[in-house]
């Protein structure tokens, strides 16, 4: 997210909990660096417009929305570690 954008106090929570309400196995929230990382099970995966369409639905400019990596595979990766 360009602009510091996770780093909002109000907006990024929204944001977890649409990840964690979909089904995310696991996400993980770097406030500093402005990113989230999450990997969700291959059958409930939407894909990358779903997820900018939400966050302009939450309040984010479309124009800050950039994903480093948006990858289907079929194992679950492990989380990063902190």
């Amino acid at each position: 997210m360009d602009a510091h954008g996770f780093m909002c106090p109000f907006l990024t929570p929204m944001f977890l909990g649409f990840l964690e309400d979909r089904g995310a196995a696991w996400v993980s929230h770097d406030p500093d660096a402005s990113v989230i990382e999450f990997a969700m099970p291959l059958d409930s995966l939407h894909s990358s417009r779903d997820f900018t369409e939400m966050l302009v639905l939450i309040g984010y400019e479309e124009d800050q929305v950039g994903y480093a990596r948006f990858d289907t595979t079929a194992a679950m990766p492990s989380p990063p570690t902190p």
